[in-house]
């Protein structure tokens, strides 16, 4: 009988290392204590218990990073700033999926990871060419962490692609997405609980628009794990989880995340070719968008935040709302990408930087007035995702990125095929495939050039080894039977 190669963590050499290593590992957390350096000790402590996880977790150690992605958490002090979980578990569990890749022989490179590893070798070309960092001020201020971030996006395609997926692993997997949704929801809220932020009267764009994360999840969730009849249907009560969903983000402010929300049982009765649903969601959507609007000002006054939300729609809208049709700091932003563009197209900027000039050109708008806004702004804040690309690494790392999302929607049209309905497989590439949409719809208002990565190289991952699997389960049912 042909043996399986175990884990390497079931390796009786990898145990013998171990306790090795314990007895100088003991002797210098002694020293540690003995020296009172407890923050090192802490950190120490914590990168242990890390490890410890990811060996209990055996062969699913790939479901730590998953969690570590979904639940966006600070854990370690860094000067002023934080490291986030992700930041931290990731080229450990990297390492780990490296020895065991050479144990097993399994493969790092394969074709579905093409554009992602041209985009990855243009962001180190640009960091070899200019190391500094993405701030006129210099990498005190941003470093190198978005060239960190793109490569962590890299580590957990690797580590996630190869995996063998099941049901329940991604019924896991909805779970870290849907709690992690709500941890983000929290962290947002937190510093406004604690008066961290001071808030005017006048301000009534703050907290809420935290209020649209979880219940963008859970939208993506619902008409992607039901069928879009049930959804639909007035005494089910997924049709108003999904309307209470809709009202929360209305009255969050955000924009996008209510024009993504609304379209989304639309583009999963698309997907499931019920091109009646289609034309019904549609028709509702435009009547209850005239109600609110007709009655605005005249019958009832809609939250600001709500008037945020309809503002680029024709109504009777609050004179203290009007002000955010004003798109000029966007505007500005775009300028100064495109003049990156048109000076360079090949490079850009080649790099993760801004010069003096247009740090202090932001700053001087109206819109960003104090350094922390200005900082942003100078960062990889483009408010587009292809502009923030070509100007920061040339076009070409846009026509790689464009690549991917052809080929991540090319995969998941070919998982709908395969995958059965009624599983959480299938809502996970629902949600996956909504995502991508979202993105590709939002991507010239919002992003940059090292975020997409980090966000949707994992979660593309998932989808191969989850495609990977079903075509295996499904050929040996095959073999089965005959």
């Amino acid at each position: 009988m042909r043996q399986t190669k175990q884990p390497l963590w079931n390796n009786k050499l990898t145990h013998a290392s171990i306790f090795a290593l314990s007895i100088p590992v003991a002797l210098f957390i002694g020293k540690l204590i003995a020296s009172g350096r407890l923050l090192i000790l802490a950190i120490i402590i914590f990168l242990a218990l890390i490890s410890y996880t990811l060996m209990c977790l055996r062969s699913k150690y790939w479901l730590a990073v998953v969690f570590a992605l979904t639940v966006n958490l600070p854990v370690l002090p860094l000067g002023d700033r934080a490291l986030y979980l992700a930041e931290v578990l990731i080229p450990i569990a990297f390492v780990v999926h490296i020895l065991n890749a050479l144990i097993r022989k399994t493969a790092i490179f394969n074709k579905n990871g093409i554009f992602i590893w041209a985009y990855f070798f243009i962001v180190v070309a640009a960091f070899l060419s200019n190391p500094v960092g993405f701030a006129a001020i210099g990498s005190e201020s941003f470093g190198a962490r978005f060239y960190y971030k793109v490569l962590l996006g890299l580590c957990s395609y690797l580590i996630i692609f190869n995996q063998k997926v099941t049901h329940n692993d991604c019924k896991i997997v909805i779970r870290f997405l849907i709690f992690g949704s709500f941890v983000t929801f929290f962290n947002m809220v937190l510093p406004y609980l604690t008066n961290r932020v001071i808030v005017t009267p006048f301000d009534y764009y703050t907290w809420h628009q935290a209020m649209s994360v979880p219940t963008s999840m859970l939208i993506m969730w619902l008409v992607s794990r039901f069928k879009i009849e049930t959804v639909l249907s007035p005494i089910r009560k997924q049709a108003w989880l999904y309307l209470t969903c809709m009202f929360f983000i209305l009255i969050s402010g955000k924009r996008a995340a209510f024009a993504t929300a609304a379209l989304a049982p639309v583009i999963m009765a698309a997907v499931s070719r019920k091109y009646v649903y289609v034309v019904s969601i549609m028709l509702l959507g435009v009547l209850a968008l005239s109600v609110l609007i007709a009655g605005q000002g005249r019958l009832y006054e809609l939250p600001k935040q709500a008037q945020r939300t309809l503002i680029f729609l024709p109504g009777d809208w609050d004179r203290h709302v009007i002000g955010y049709r004003n798109t000029s700091f966007r505007t500005e932003m775009r300028k100064i990408a495109w003049s990156h563009v048109l000076r360079n197209p090949l490079q850009g900027r080649w790099g993760f930087h801004m010069t003096e000039y247009d740090f202090y050109r932001i700053k001087l708008l109206p819109e960003a007035q104090n350094m922390t806004v200005a900082q942003l702004s100078a960062g990889i804040a483009w408010h587009s995702t292809w502009l923030g690309m070509m100007a920061d690494l040339g076009i070409p790392a846009a026509v790689m990125w464009a690549g991917f999302l052809i080929q991540a929607l090319l995969l998941a049209r070919y998982g709908f095929k395969i995958v059965l309905r009624d599983t959480h497989s299938y809502t996970l590439l629902g949600m996956f495939f909504l995502s991508l949409i979202f993105h590709i719809i939002t991507s010239y208002t919002s992003g940059d050039s090292s975020g997409p990565p980090y966000q949707f190289w994992w979660f593309y991952g998932l989808i191969v080894a989850l495609a990977n699997s079903s075509k295996q389960n499904e050929e040996q049912t095959i073999d089965t039977n005959e």
